[in-house]
C-alpha cells in the first residue's frame, strides 16, 4: 500500500478536488499530506488559488475582498511609491468603482495569496460575531415576549450552530472585509500618526461609497470588536489584581522610590514617575486612556486581534503596553463623522427623507435595505449613519438578517425601542466607570 494515498489519483481529479476546497487551511493540509498533490498544485498554483478564494468569499463580496487585499499595508507601500499620498482617496474610490462595474472581478495571484492568508482570521471572527449577535437577538426577542404576554407567546429556543443563509453570510463578509480596509487606512505608519488627515480623508472617501445601511453594518462589526477588546482589558486588570493579591504578587516596594512609602506620594505625577512601565496601564490616572487605546488596537487587523484574544494575560499585557495610550485617528470617530454630501447616495436619501417618502420592503437582496433597517428608521430614507442611538440594535446585528429569521425572532412585531440620542457608545463609558486596578488594590490595602 503506497504511503501517498493521492498518488493513484489522476492529475485532472486532483485539480478538481483542490478547486472545490473552500478553506485555505484545507488546501494547506492536503498539500502537506501528499507530495503528488504538492506537484499538481505547483503546476497550476494560480488557477487553484483563485478557485479557493472564490469558494471562500461569496461572489457578491469578492470585489470588496479584492479592494481589502489591494490596500493592505504591504501593498500600500507600492501604491504610495507611484502616487502621492494626497491622491490615495481618489485611488481608493476609483478602485472601488472599477470593481463594482466588473461583473466578475479578476483576482491576481498576489491578491489570492493575501486573501488566503487573511481568510482564517476573518472566518474566525465572522463565525464568533454571528453567534454573538444571534444569541443577543434571541435574548431580545424573549425579553419582548416575556414583557408582553408570556402565557400566549412561546419563547425563542436557543439554537446551536444555526446556519446562516447565503445572503446573511454575504452581508457579514461584506462588513468584515470593508472593516479590514478601514483598519488599514486608519492604522497609518509611525511617522504619520500625528497627521490625522492622512487617515481621515481616505476613510471619508471610502464610507461615502457605501449606502447608509452598509455603513451601519460596519458600525455593528466595530461595536462587536470594541466589546471583545473591553473584555480583554477587564481580564488583564483582574489578572493583575489577583497576582498582586496572592502569594504570586510582585513586590510593590519596587514601584516606589527608595526610602519612601506610599503615603509620601502626594501627587499623581510623582506616582507616575516611579511607576514600572509594565504596570503603567493599571494606575488610576491612566484609566481615562483605556478607551483611546482600545480604539487604537481595533485598527491593528484581524490577525493581531485574534492573537491578542488567544494569548494568555501576561502576553496580553505586553501587547497592550507596547501600543498603549495612542491618540490617533480611530474607527469610532470616523463612523461618527457626518457622511459626505457630494455623493448620489447621500442626495437621494436626503431628498427622500425631506419629502417624507414612505419605503416598502423590496425583498432580501444584497444591495437592498433589510427589513430591520426599515423598521428601525420607521420605513423612511435615512441619509445619516452610525448614530450612537442605534447601539442597542447593533448589539444583535439587526442589519444582517433576512426577513425569515426576523419573523422567527418576532422582534419586529414590537414597536421600535426609543432611541436615547444623548448616550455615548459603550467603549466611552464602560472602561471609565469601573475602578482602576490600582484603586481596587488600594481598597484591599495592597497599594
Amino acid at each position: 500500500m503506497p504511503s501517498d494515498l493521492f498518488a493513484a489519483l489522476s492529475t485532472e481529479l486532483i485539480y478538481m478536488i483542490l478547486g472545490r476546497l473552500d478553506h485555505p487551511q484545507d488546501l494547506y493540509s492536503v498539500i502537506r499530506a501528499s507530495p503528488h498533490v504538492l506537484g499538481c498544485f505547483g503546476s497550476s498554483k494560480e488557477i487553484i488559488l483563485k478557485s479557493v478564494v472564490k469558494n471562500c468569499f461569496s461572489h457578491m463580496v469578492l470585489a470588496d475582498a479584492i479592494v481589502a487585499a489591494r490596500f493592505l499595508p504591504e501593498n500600500q507601500r507600492s501604491i504610495d511609491a507611484q502616487h502621492d499620498r494626497q491622491q490615495r482617496p481618489a485611488i481608493l474610490t476609483r478602485t472601488i468603482r472599477e470593481m463594482r462595474a466588473t461583473p466578475e472581478p479578476e483576482v491576481t495571484v498576489d491578491e489570492s495569496i493575501e486573501l488566503c492568508r487573511l481568510y482564517p482570521s476573518l472566518n474566525y471572527f465572522i463565525k464568533d460575531c454571528s453567534e454573538n449577535f444571534l444569541a443577543t437577538a434571541r435574548r431580545e426577542a424573549n425579553f419582548f415576549r416575556k414583557s408582553n404576554d408570556s402565557r400566549t407567546k412561546s419563547l425563542v429556543p436557543p439554537a446551536n450552530n444555526e446556519r446562516l443563509s447565503p445572503l446573511e453570510l454575504a452581508r457579514l463578509q461584506r462588513a468584515f472585509v470593508r472593516y479590514l480596509t478601514l483598519q488599514t487606512l486608519l492604522h497609518a505608519p509611525e511617522p504619520e500618526y500625528h497627521n490625522s488627515k492622512v487617515s481621515e480623508e481616505p476613510v471619508a472617501a471610502l464610507l461615502g461609497e457605501y449606502a447608509p445601511w452598509e455603513v451601519e453594518e460596519i458600525a455593528c462589526v466595530h461595536q462587536y470588536i470594541i466589546s471583545l477588546l473591553e473584555d480583554v482589558f477587564e481580564d488583564v486588570e483582574n489578572y493583575f489584581v489577583f497576582a498582586v493579591a496572592t502569594t504570586e504578587r510582585p513586590s510593590t516596594s519596587r514601584y516606589l522610590p527608595e526610602g519612601n512609602s506610599a503615603a509620601d506620594l502626594d501627587s499623581l505625577e510623582a506616582e507616575a514617575a516611579f511607576c514600572d512601565p509594565e504596570v503603567w496601564m493599571f494606575m488610576d490616572h491612566e484609566k481615562r486612556y483605556h478607551p483611546q487605546t482600545i480604539e487604537h488596537l481595533a485598527t491593528f487587523g484581524f490577525q493581531f486581534l485574534r492573537a491578542l484574544l488567544e494569548a494568555d494575560n501576561t502576553r496580553r499585557t505586553t501587547l497592550i503596553n507596547e501600543n498603549y495610550k495612542a491618540h490617533y485617528s480611530n474607527m469610532g470617530d470616523a463612523l461618527k463623522h457626518p457622511p459626505r454630501q457630494d455623493t448620489a447616495m447621500f442626495r437621494r436619501e436626503r431628498d427622500g427623507e425631506r419629502n417624507f417618502v414612505k419605503l416598502d420592503f423590496e425583498g432580501d437582496e444584497y444591495e437592498k435595505r433589510n427589513l430591520a433597517w426599515l423598521w428601525s428608521n420607521q420605513y423612511r430614507p435615512q441619509y445619516g449613519y452610525s448614530q450612537t442611538c442605534n447601539l442597542d440594535l447593533r448589539a444583535w446585528g439587526y442589519v444582517f438578517w433576512d426577513k425569515g429569521r426576523l419573523d422567527r425572532l418576532g422582534i419586529l412585531k414590537e414597536e421600535r425601542p426609543p432611541f436615547h440620542c444623548t448616550r455615548y457608545p459603550p467603549h466611552y463609558r464602560k472602561p471609565a466607570i469601573k475602578p482602576s486596578a490600582q484603586k481596587r488594590l488600594r481598597e484591599l490595602g495592597l497599594a
